[in-house]
């Protein structure tokens, strides 16, 4: 009976990069099935030991308040839409865990699942850039953006690029790879360069740059290659860019635009000892992103000034966005919420606004962590005594890294489709550092 609910979950897993395609109900729906099977499981023979680590004592620290929290907030029901079941992806990560610890092919086949999910993402995006259609019929935006088959959510760059240290990851914990894969695996990197370009997603080409400059600096099977993919799609989108006005357009024009904006002031010019005359003058600001990011950000400001320790409850952001709505110093007609939005599309600015500096600071020790572990294996070479971190191991933590990279615009933290991108590779780097050999 075991040995099935393994092979069952096994399956469920395996599903899971081509289902995160279709939307958050069915990578839900399988997370929550390999937690069920996994708790009863855990109970039935006594594997306590998944449960004594640091991360899932951290984790359910984080889960026991925000759900305390969200009992306390102006809205019970609504907040614990984000917080009641959100112990499902803890639980997740564990069972990722023993299912490797039960099941020698788990590298293996999700690898080929998600290898080839990335190909097919790939070659549907090509053809929707040279045709205006993909393969499903979704058209190419007016914008000249691609979204694949993901349709009119434009998160095909999110996929490919906070999916991407972890498909390198399996990569390199491959044996025998042949010449031919190899090349076949570099070309693959050198279609996910190009479609995250492409998709005009901003954050997505910026979280894909910094992952490869960390790929290089602390990689060592791996740094050639990546170097040699990068100069090219480097050289590739170069060309495309220069032959494409709107590709030019949303990618530096309008990222200049929402960097800056024009604010009139009135002045007072003395012609004469008698006579001021008022006249405008347009001064250029800078923004964090773009005008409508920032509202964002001082907005949840205004809620983390509001109640410093314990936020304002998860969710709640959506609900109270327009009551704490704070428009700076931009002009009258982006008054009375104009920009508000369910989120403030900064996870950290989020925890902060929703949760408070104590919900804040359990995230906040997580990104802390890996950070000081990537540092110490930059200056490795530098220590007398050696700290040896596999390059499996370090391409899961840039994974990490990036995906809770505070200074972007993000998605909702709490958002099922993200939790589960931030939470799957967990299980693997738990299994890593219990395994020497890994």
């Amino acid at each position: 009976m075991q040995k099935k609910l393994i092979n069952l979950s096994s399956g469920l897993l395996y599903l899971i990069p081509p289902a995160l395609v279709s939307g958050p109900f069915l990578p839900d729906l399988f997370i929550s099935i390999i937690s069920i099977i996994f708790l009863i499981i855990s109970i039935k023979y006594k594997l306590w030991k998944y449960y004594k680590n640091y991360f899932f004592i951290i984790f359910i620290s984080f889960f026991i308040y925000i759900f305390i929290r969200s009992s306390f907030t102006t809205d019970v029901l609504f907040s614990y839409k984000s917080s009641l079941f959100y112990f499902r992806f803890g639980i997740f990560s564990i069972a990722v865990w023993y299912l490797i610890d039960n099941n020698n092919k788990i590298y293996q086949n999700l690898f080929k699942s998600l290898f080839i999910t990335y190909c097919i993402l790939l070659i549907d995006a090509f053809f929707q850039y040279f045709t205006g259609k993909n393969l499903l019929g979704y058209e190419i935006a007016p914008t000249g953006r691609l979204s694949g088959l993901f349709g009119e959510e434009m998160i095909l760059g999110s996929y490919l690029t906070r999916l991407f240290p972890f498909l390198v990851s399996l990569f390199l914990i491959k044996k025998d790879v042949s010449k031919k894969f190899l090349i076949l695996f570099l070309f693959l990197i050198l279609g996910i360069d190009l479609i995250v370009f492409l998709s005009g997603e901003r954050v997505a080409i910026f979280l894909l740059t910094l992952s490869t400059i960390l790929i290089i600096l602390f990689i060592k099977k791996f740094k050639v290659f990546r170097i040699i993919t990068f100069a090219s799609s480097i050289i590739l989108i170069t060309i495309i860019t220069l032959q494409s006005e709107k590709i030019k357009k949303r990618i530096v024009t309008t990222t200049i635009d929402n960097f800056t904006y024009e604010k009139m002031e009135n002045s007072q010019n003395n012609k004469s000892d008698t006579n001021k005359v008022n006249k405008n003058e347009t001064s250029v600001k800078i923004n964090f992103f773009s005008t409508e990011h920032q509202i964002l950000f001082l907005t949840s400001i205004k809620m983390l000034k509001d109640n410093y320790f314990f936020g304002q409850g998860p969710k709640m952001f959506r609900l109270l966005c327009k009551k704490f709505y704070d428009k700076g110093n931009f002009p009258d007609n982006l008054a009375g919420g104009a920009y508000c939005n369910n989120h403030p599309h900064n996870i950290f600015l989020q925890l902060l606004a929703e949760t408070g500096l104590i919900g804040f600071s359990f995230v906040l020790i997580i990104f802390l962590y890996v950070s000081y572990l990537l540092i110490i294996q930059f200056f490795n070479p530098f220590f007398k005594k050696k700290v040896i971190i596999s390059d499996y191991k370090i391409c899961i933590l840039i994974g990490f890294f990036i995906n809770l990279w505070p200074l972007i615009p993000s998605g909702n933290f709490f958002n099922n489709w993200l939790s589960i991108v931030y939470f799957l590779p967990i299980g693997f780097y738990l299994k890593a550092i219990n395994e020497k050999n890994i």
